[in-house]
């Protein structure tokens, strides 16, 4: 239940910005923002539905803590998945004077993963860089081939992490000592769920940092091969 608690936080907190929006500028907004809007709880919708639905499926985290009991890998353009994710979370960037910049182009190859498992990875690490970024920074997504692999890389403008800290990075309740800087909540269970998730898909993770510099979070996924 924490854990399911933790993946419906982040499209919850994206549907009350849309819908506080809404309220907000009804007046003033015009026909084009407010579809712009509309899909945006819609698809934030979907993925809690998806969430719930492996769950109810017993397809999410085992109690035993080894990872996923089901997967369905498929060929995958991330690029897609960063877009629509990237949409979702603008409003809660701008809540902080943030800037989302994409490198992603559509031409890299597709990814053999787990489509709800890679949105829950990519909204996991976007959302981190957006709670632990000051405000008026720039976070960077890009998206490139690197070897027989798809490559994600998260990286922001933030305190960076501590060295004592990289070591239990990805632990469970892992909270580290840098505090968000809106007020947020931090569970420590984001970087633990992108682990095993990537564990899962047989790609690797690992962050590259240096404290007061920053933080980059890599992701690495098989290339689809006919």
């Amino acid at each position: 239940m924490e854990i399911l608690a933790h993946d419906l936080k982040n499209p919850l907190s994206a549907i009350l910005l849309s819908v506080d929006t809404l309220l907000r500028k009804h007046d003033r907004i015009s026909s084009e923002q407010l579809e712009k809007r509309l899909f945006q709880i819609k698809e934030s919708v979907h993925r809690m539905t998806d969430i719930c639905h492996q769950m109810l499926k017993g397809e999410h985290l085992s109690s035993s803590e080894s990872g996923f009991t089901v997967l369905h890998p498929e060929p995958l353009g991330i690029a897609n998945l960063i877009e629509t994710l990237v949409e979702a979370l603008q409003l809660q960037a701008a809540a902080k004077n943030l800037q989302l910049m994409v490198e992603a182009s559509k031409s890299v190859p597709k990814a053999f993963a787990d489509r709800i498992a890679v949105l829950q990875i990519l909204e996991n690490l976007i959302s981190n860089a957006i709670k632990f970024s000051p405000f008026g920074k720039r976070i960077w997504i890009r998206l490139r081939a690197h070897h027989q692999h798809v490559r994600i890389e998260v990286a922001d403008e933030g305190p960076g992490i501590k060295p004592e800290e990289m070591k239990r990075l990805f632990q469970k309740r892992m909270r580290l000592s840098a505090q968000p800087t809106g007020g947020e909540s931090s569970t420590g269970y984001g970087l633990w769920i992108c682990k095993t998730l990537v564990n899962a898909m047989c790609g690797r993770i690992w962050c590259e940092s240096t404290e007061g510099q920053g933080a980059t979070f890599i992701v690495e996924l098989p290339v689809f091969h006919d």
